[in-house]
């Protein structure tokens, strides 16, 4: 996967605390409507169509397959490539 894959952690408490598990247990539909409401939020401030905001970045530099190119171990023409 991409370093620039878009991707969200979502910590909503311990099962290990007490108070935690409790409120993870008992109320789950209000952790959902909470993550759904921020999902919301954020996708609203962002016009879903604008292909700059779904297009993923390019490297132009990085090349995988069997075109012969070099898979480097950080996302700059400088990074030394992987392997041999």
């Amino acid at each position: 996967m991409s370093p620039y894959t878009p991707a969200v952690l979502i910590e909503l408490g311990y099962l290990s605390h007490p108070k935690d598990r409790e409120r993870l247990t008992r109320y789950p539909e209000m952790y959902a409507e909470a993550i759904l409401a921020g999902f919301g939020r954020y996708f609203s401030t962002r016009r879903q169509m604008d292909e700059g905001f779904l297009t993923p970045l390019v490297f132009p530099w990085v090349s995988i397959g069997n075109t012969g190119g070099p898979v480097r171990l950080r996302p700059s023409p400088e990074s030394p490539p992987c392997g041999t």
